[in-house]
């Protein structure tokens, strides 16, 4: 599951472009087709046609890539200072 989101984050970090995806994770275009496929069985929801979706695309986009972010668990951290930097030494 955690491929699925990885791949469905990166496609909307590449501007739902199946082939820069296909780059970026290093694999075939039809591979990242069929693991969007799956997350949509998964999930009952499409992340290719944001626009037929219940919010505005913007927003959608937006709404997919928090939750993904999140689940992946990349998001913010409640507990971080945000005033400091993550790779510096503590």
């Amino acid at each position: 599951m955690r491929q699925l989101a990885l791949t469905a984050r990166t496609f909307l970090d590449h501007g739902r472009r199946l082939d820069q995806t296909a780059t970026a994770l290093f694999t075939h275009p039809n591979t990242v087709r069929y693991r969007l496929g799956r997350l949509q069985q998964i999930t009952g929801h499409p992340l290719t046609d944001l626009a037929s979706g219940p919010l505005p695309e913007p927003l959608s986009t937006l709404h997919w890539w928090w939750a993904l972010t999140t689940w992946l668990g990349q998001g913010p951290d409640p507990g971080r200072d945000p005033g400091r930097d993550p790779l510096s030494p503590s």
